[in-house]
């Protein structure tokens, strides 16, 4: 029965594409929005571009209880790390001796360096 229900489980390719057609009635209703608003025009793209930045992103709770948003490839035991001159921390995984970089993050509480201390610095090999 299970096995049935993950052959109709959606493929990353087919997501991809059910997002961008999705995005079409977005599109028609930024349109509408534009066109029927008393708001100047400059402040409804502003926010629209300002909401882009969660595109293809997911939600996080750290170990740590900290929130924020990182690529939609993240998986659980990844690690959120803050590197030496950095503004945004970035998401790795550890694969074998080596880390893989998954993507940049924005997590509360701890942007722009803030929280970076080089006491806690690691070399790391990534691949």
């Amino acid at each position: 029965m299970f096995a049935n229900l993950l052959a109709l489980w959606p493929t990353s390719d087919e997501l991809k594409f059910t997002h961008k057609f999705l995005s079409i009635p977005v599109l028609v209703a930024v349109g509408v929005e534009v066109t029927a608003s008393e708001m100047p025009i400059t402040e409804i793209l502003s926010f629209r571009s300002k909401m882009t930045v969660a595109t293809q992103r997911r939600m996080i709770r750290t170990k740590d209880g900290l929130v924020g948003l990182v690529p939609e490839l993240a998986r659980k035991g990844d690690f959120v790390c803050l590197f030496k001159g950095g503004m945004v921390p970035l998401v790795m995984r550890k694969v074998g001796s080596r880390w893989t970089l998954i993507g940049d993050s924005y997590v509360h509480g701890i942007m722009h360096g803030d929280a970076f201390e080089e006491t806690k610095c690691k070399t790391m090999w990534i691949q």
